[in-house]
């Protein structure tokens, strides 16, 4: 198969679209020791790196149409400054090298006040932290819960993609649980800001879920098939 480059993107609300290298061909040597027993793996290799490779192209064409821009910027235009619209950006270091999430902060306090979501309590060892976050010891007297997601690909099953600085404040206590509300999957895939970030997280799920399969006794590749976004395409396209 031929070698594909793709490159993710990076930006804060401040600073434009920039690409990051990563090298996709070694993510996938890195799920082939995994997954590579399967026989549909070719396939469905080849069916991500077109993903992977649409959304690459995305990137090229909004950086053509918007230099010097992101979609913070774009959106706010005028209305405000984006200085003051807070994302989280989330960095995954794989084989390939670093790639960056970034969640819409402001769309998911919009989201948590006009609807309810699950209060999940995460113990410590579960839970990554941002590494960047400082220690603002006033933050342990902070009530407003946190927000979690379920994070695929990673040693720690959750991030706290807000609240890390009152976490970091009650850990400084010694306190090793911490409650907050749970972003679940169906909710989350609209909390991206792009499609990107979107297409490596289902990706990141989509292996876990296969693995998992793979595991179970008495399973077949068509078990393990049938949890592949490629199925599922192919099978809506033949309905």
């Amino acid at each position: 198969m031929e070698v594909m480059v793709v490159m993710p993107a990076y930006f804060t609300p401040t600073t434009p679209v920039k690409f990051i290298n990563f090298d996709y061909e070694k993510l996938f040597d890195e799920m082939k020791e995994y997954l590579g027993g399967l026989s549909f793996f070719p396939e469905w290799e080849t069916f991500w790196y077109k993903l992977f490779l649409e959304a690459d192209e995305q990137i090229i064409n909004y950086i053509k149409e918007f230099p010097n821009s992101n979609p913070i910027i774009q959106r706010l235009k005028h209305n405000q400054a984006s200085v003051d619209y807070e994302i989280f950006n989330y960095e995954q270091i794989r084989n390939g090298g670093s790639f960056y999430m970034h969640f819409d902060v402001e769309k998911m306090k919009k989201y948590q006040k006009y609807n309810s979501l699950p209060i999940k309590t995460i113990k410590l060892d579960d839970l990554a932290i941002d590494p960047d976050t400082p220690l603002l010891k006033h933050k342990f007297n902070d009530v407003n819960l946190p927000y979690f997601v379920r994070m695929y690909g990673t040693r720690e099953s959750f991030i706290c993609v807000d609240g890390n600085k009152r976490i970091l404040a009650k850990m400084e206590k010694g306190q090793q649980e911490f409650d907050g509300y749970l972003f679940e999957d169906h909710i989350l895939q609209d909390m991206f800001l792009g499609a990107p970030d979107l297409s490596y997280y289902i990706f990141n799920k989509e292996c876990e879920y296969m693995f998992r399969v793979m595991n179970e006794q008495d399973s077949t590749d068509q078990d393990v098939l049938q949890v592949t976004q490629m199925y599922l395409q192919q099978n809506n396209d033949q309905s």
